[in-house]
């Protein structure tokens, strides 16, 4: 598992940590499977416009990125606890007091991105305030920091913590 991780999380890892250190008044685009940050100056329009780029391209693949790392997690996680599904999995048997059990270097492994996409949170609330002027873009930011929330507090209830 370790190998075919690491070639999954260095990127993950990378863009996370991209996403974090986003200021307000900064933008992002996406080009070949990574964010870049484009820090506010008098050409940085004429930049995405240039590369063909905008807030809603930019916000979509922010979307996508992060519902595929939570994808990531749940085939991990998949692969551990056979016969299991991402819905039913999150379920801990009140009864027997036991929860789904991975492996050490599984929890590690997703303890890291968990603690890389909380603080991509920060950089994500910057871009809101960078777009407060827009509601669609604010409500879609805001319901990314949401699910990010919620994904992370089930995934750390069932299977980071003990019990």
């Amino acid at each position: 598992m370790a190998e075919s991780s690491d070639n999954i999380q260095e990127p993950m890892l990378e863009n996370l940590n991209i996403l974090s250190t986003i200021e307000t008044g900064d933008k992002i685009s996406w080009y070949e499977d990574k964010f870049f940050v484009y820090k506010w100056d008098y050409y940085q329009g004429l930049r995405r416009w240039w590369n063909s780029d905008s807030r809603s391209i930019s916000i979509t693949k922010l979307e996508e990125f992060i519902e595929e790392v939570f994808k990531t997690i749940d085939d991990i996680i998949s692969k551990e606890i056979p016969n299991s599904n991402p819905n039913s999995y999150y379920i801990r048997n009140k009864n027997t007091k036991k929860s789904n059990t991975l492996k050490d270097e599984t929890k590690e492994y997703i303890k890291s991105l968990l603690e890389a996409i909380m603080k991509s949170q920060s950089g994500i609330q910057n871009l809101k305030q960078t777009y407060d002027s827009d509601l669609a873009i604010c409500s879609t930011l805001d319901i990314i920091i949401e699910k990010i929330n919620v994904r992370t507090k089930k995934i750390e209830e069932t299977f980071l913590k003990p019990l």
